[in-house]
């Protein structure tokens, strides 16, 4: 077999009597997506059939030649004939890979098919697609890669192996570099029952598509955009996101750390991830982004693989990282901030030596490190201080285990493994006792659970949810944080955690801690330990999503989460504090439910329920992922609360006042779980609500995606 050049064909048949007259071109069909071109056949002798731009003996060989004998997009049957590989469909749940449902009348002109969106006539494709061999894709064509012996389909979306026409002198022996990949030159006339003559070439793949990212974000602002810091679940990497200021719209997504230095290419080696789409460290969780006088962006983040606490910065194009504190778990939850001539951050240890001094027995803390400078090549050049600090708390089984799982004690060897929840055993597990089946086993069995009781999904310590300001009026930096490790007093089973706050002087000249400190240069003080009035042993838990703001005026403002007892029915609320002086004592006022209010609190302290979940439908938990912002107001600053109401999905607005005023700040009109790592960014120019929203998309794929939206004139 051999290509027939259709031209000297024709010519041929001028001067020789042929008993087949053989005739192909292209023309145009208008597609209801597009435009497409078909083959016009040519007409063949008896036994014969147009494929390939020749005439082909109608029967193909399956047993022989596989599929060769058939055009790209068909394959072989045991009877001898070519069948399109279609993929009918009702709708586009029944498609993969980002196809759609659509009508292909030049495919099959009696059902719809699985097929690629196809590009506007000025080449536009929907969103989330890209162009590519003249569709619009949405993952890497063909997976990103096939064989050298191989093209890619674009139309079946498979590697095809080279068909046996053309022949050897054809362009589809071409070899492809790293990051293209062989298609056919037009599939609109080179695939499926008709196909013209084949031609090859060498297209550049797209740009890796974004993966989906927007968790654990964190916002600055810049002197032209806005920048978010945030982790990138598909890669496992940590990314920096550009959002225009006047809509929020992104600009442009960096994969900061986590992109492997080697790995298979699947797109294009001038786009994300440099096409590289194997995982690399699994990095960026807890990240905590700054942006100093000089405009670099620098980020810490937590190095989930190896539990250590990594920071990065830009120079020029490139980023630069290096491990910042190790060994132990330490770098979850993490506050990040500058003052123009240092960077400083808290953070917190959950497993790990004390980083100064004392024995290397694992404990539990609030950690706060800081530079004299802005441009540090490696952790040296920070100093660091345990602030809080405690014997760290066992976490079952290692906390390996999954959410339905149990941890639970062997009877056959002692030792804690994870077992999965089961209901099947034939008697009824008495009081610490549960029915499980531990990992690897065939059957379930009773197990005494772990005698700790298991994390609600966050860890166990002291440090979580850090929050830092800087009091220019006392000279002191304050963390306000979470601490869910220390027993209350008196110490009860439902003790959940305590808002604490930490309080640094800094040295008037040198504007970091002093070189030699005395007991006053770092004080700790619960701010609220959520004690019920009139009931000693009623604690609530308070203090997740500490949010800690210091106004131009001096006013010092807390936002913060109020939870339920464990077994009460859930209502989560929003606290706030205002300090109008520093408390160097432990807070002693109380919460009484009935009238939703505080007792004893003082002139220096003022406790607030500012939203307490009650709504005429019934009650919404509200509160999480709270962020508190002051804003002038005539002579005086006013407290503004960007907070999750998690029942409706919304983002809510608090204004302080007499009573506090709550609205709706951001809805959920398309369809997604919104108001998740919130931050309420404001500086001179503006106001904005970086938040993340949770859904998916027309395909069903997770589409996460972190959103900025200006917020101006709502927090007015």
């Amino acid at each position: 077999m051999h290509l027939i050049d259709i031209s000297k064909l024709a010519r041929a048949a001028l001067g020789v009597l042929a008993v087949v007259v053989l005739t192909s071109h292209c023309k145009i069909a208008t597609h209801s997506s597009g435009v497409v071109g078909q083959c016009v056949k040519g007409t063949c002798g008896h036994n014969q059939e147009y494929r390939k731009g020749v005439c082909e003996t109608a029967r193909c060989d399956n047993k022989k030649n596989g599929n060769a004998d058939c055009c790209p997009g068909q394959f072989c049957r045991f009877d001898g004939t070519c069948t399109d590989i279609v993929t009918e469909c009702a709708s586009n749940t029944d498609c993969t890979a980002g196809q759609i449902c659509q009508s292909r009348a030049e495919v099959d002109s009696k059902k719809n098919i699985c097929s690629w969106p196809f590009p506007t006539t000025s080449g536009q494709c929907p969103a989330g697609y890209q162009l590519f061999n003249k569709r619009c894709i949405h993952d890497a064509p063909c997976g990103g890669i096939c064989q050298s012996k191989q093209f890619c389909d674009i139309e079946t979306n498979t590697c095809e192996d080279l068909p046996s026409i053309p022949t050897s002198d054809s362009s589809c022996e071409i070899s492809c570099k790293s990051g293209k990949v062989k298609v056919l030159t037009d599939p609109d006339v080179m695939t499926f029952h008709q196909c013209c003559a084949l031609q090859c070439e060498c297209a550049t793949l797209p740009p890796l598509q974004v993966g989906s990212f927007g968790k654990y974000a964190h916002g600055a602002i810049d002197n032209n955009e806005i920048l978010i810091a945030s982790y990138d679940e598909t890669y496992g990497d940590l990314v920096l996101s550009h959002h225009r200021k006047d809509n929020g719209a992104l600009v442009q997504v960096e994969f900061v750390d986590g992109v492997p230095k080697a790995g298979t290419v699947t797109g294009d080696v001038a786009g994300p991830r440099q096409g590289i789409k194997d995982p690399g460290p699994d990095v960026g969780r807890y990240s905590s982004l700054v942006i100093a006088s000089d405009d670099i962006p620098r980020v810490v983040y937590y190095d989930s693989d190896n539990h250590v606490l990594k920071y990065a910065q830009k120079k020029g194009t490139t980023w630069n990282s290096f491990v910042l504190d190790t060994p132990g778990d330490v770098g979850k939850y993490s506050a990040f901030m500058t003052d123009g001539s240092h960077l400083r951050l808290a953070y917190m240890v959950q497993s790990a030596a004390k980083k100064a001094g004392g024995d290397a027995a694992p404990v539990t803390a609030l950690r706060y490190a800081e530079t004299a400078n802005l441009n540090p090549t490696g952790a040296s050049d920070f100093t660091f201080v345990d602030i809080d600090i405690r014997s760290a708390v066992s976490v079952p089984c290692g906390g390996s285990c999954q959410p339905t799982d149990t941890c639970v004690v062997d009877s056959v060897d002692g030792k804690e493994k994870c077992a999965a929840n089961a209901t099947d055993c034939t008697s009824i597990a008495s009081d610490g006792q549960v029915c499980a089946k531990i990992d690897g086993a065939t059957t379930s069995g009773i197990y005494t659970e772990d005698a700790i009781p298991h994390s609600t999904g966050i860890p166990l310590g002291v440090g979580l949810y850090p929050s830092m300001a800087i009091d220019s009026a006392d000279q002191r930096l304050l963390i306000a944080y979470y601490d869910n490790a220390t027993p209350k007093n008196p110490p009860f089973l439902n003790n959940k955690g305590s808002l604490k706050l930490a309080s640094l002087r800094m040295d008037a000249t040198t504007g970091l801690l002093p070189s030699t400190l005395v007991p006053d240069d770092v004080r700790v003080t619960v701010l609220d330990n959520g004690k019920v009035c009139d009931d000693a042993t009623d604690y609530r838990d308070v203090g997740q999503f500490a949010s800690l703001k210091v106004a131009a005026s001096g006013r010092i403002g807390v936002a913060y989460l109020e939870t339920s007892r464990p077994n009460d029915p859930v209502q989560n609320k929003l606290r706030f504090l205002e300090l109008s002086q520093l408390p160097f004592s432990d807070s002693s006022f109380c919460y009484q439910p009935k009238s939703n209010s505080f007792s004893n609190t003082t002139s220096s302290i003022i406790a607030t329920v500012v939203d307490n979940g009650i709504r005429n439908v019934g009650i919404e938990q509200v509160g999480a992922d709270a962020s508190l912002i002051f804003i002038p107001t005539g002579t005086d600053w006013s407290a503004r609360i960007a907070y999750q109401d998690a029942t409706a999905q919304t983002v809510l607005l608090a204004k302080e006042g007499s009573p506090w005023a709550t609205s709706t700040l951001l809805g959920n009109s398309d369809n997604r779980s919104h108001g998740f790592f919130i931050n309420l960014l404001t500086d001179t120019s503006g106001s904005w609500l970086v938040d993340v929203r949770l859904g998916f998309d027309a395909q069903g794929n997770v589409d996460d995606a972190v959103s900025v939206t200006p917020v101006s004139s709502k927090i007015q």
